[in-house]
């Protein structure tokens, strides 16, 4: 119930945008149901059992919410690169909810599997990368050279000793997170900057 407490919580504001997204508990989980205002009747009922469930059914409504009030103000359909800002938001979203984007139906092909790093550095946040083994630190350190990323001196990535916290950086570098940034991952809060912070079990999203 926690975890399904944590994805309420992290798309809190857009469930007060979009009025016709109607959250109900059932005894067989979380009822995702979708309001038609042009036939006056509900579109859709969308059980979630799990949080997983609930995070991708929010995913998927998010998407199609903001696709839609962005195509009404551009007066007509939004091209591929239109709709990545949106996505780039409801990943981050929807790591922050502890899931892979790389296993949502929604945003497939968003984080591409061969440059997801990449990807996940020019989000609008502070991503803060969790290593808890050495085996991960290598797997970590080995796909971000592979994807061009360096430390700021220019040092490749498997060069350096793996350490349990890593800031990936939108000019494509690395760097070693401090105390306060640990303290940070820890507690969920904001990080730095004023940006959101987004928190990355590795093994948990890439090495599936």
């Amino acid at each position: 119930m926690e975890d399904i407490k944590l994805v309420l919580n992290v798309f809190k504001e857009y469930l007060k945008e979009d009025d016709n997204v109607e959250i109900a508990k059932t005894s067989h989980g979380i009822t995702v149901g979708v309001w038609d205002e042009k036939r006056g009747d509900w579109e859709d009922f969308v059980n979630c059992a799990t949080a997983k469930d609930l995070c991708g059914e929010l995913c998927r409504q998010y998407c199609a919410f903001y696709e839609v009030s962005a195509s009404a103000e551009k007066g007509g359909d939004l091209t591929e690169e239109g709709r990545q800002p949106i996505l780039a938001r409801c990943a981050a979203l929807c790591l922050a909810c502890g899931f892979s984007p790389l296993e949502d139906e929604t945003l497939q092909g968003f984080l591409p599997k061969d440059k997801p790093l990449t990807v996940l550095s020019r989000l609008d946040a502070k991503v803060y990368v969790h290593l808890p083994t050495p085996e991960l630190g290598r797997a970590f350190a080995e796909q971000a050279e592979a994807e061009g990323f360096t430390f700021y001196d220019g040092t490749k990535p498997t060069a350096r000793p793996n350490e349990t916290f890593v800031c990936l950086n939108p000019d494509r570098t690395i760097s070693f997170v401090n105390t306060f940034g640990k303290m940070a991952y820890g507690s969920g809060t904001s990080a730095t900057c004023g940006k959101t912070l987004i928190r990355v079990e590795y093994g948990k999203l890439f090495t599936a």
